[in-house]
């Protein structure tokens, strides 16, 4: 995907998906809470964002 672009992207960063992931923030958004998660407790984590809004 991207290829071929024009203008190319000169420092985009590949991405990927984890399950692992999406199975932590599902389980997180059931419990209803505002409370963010402990991030000690996923380390290899501990670098990525949290985005939360509220209507």
């Amino acid at each position: 995907a991207g290829e071929g672009v024009d203008p190319p992207a000169s420092n985009m960063l590949m991405l990927s998906y984890s399950n692992e992931l999406e199975k932590l923030a599902d389980d997180w958004a059931r419990t209803c809470s505002f409370q963010l998660p402990d991030i000690t407790l996923k380390p290899e984590y501990k670098s990525l964002g949290h985005g939360s809004k509220t209507a």
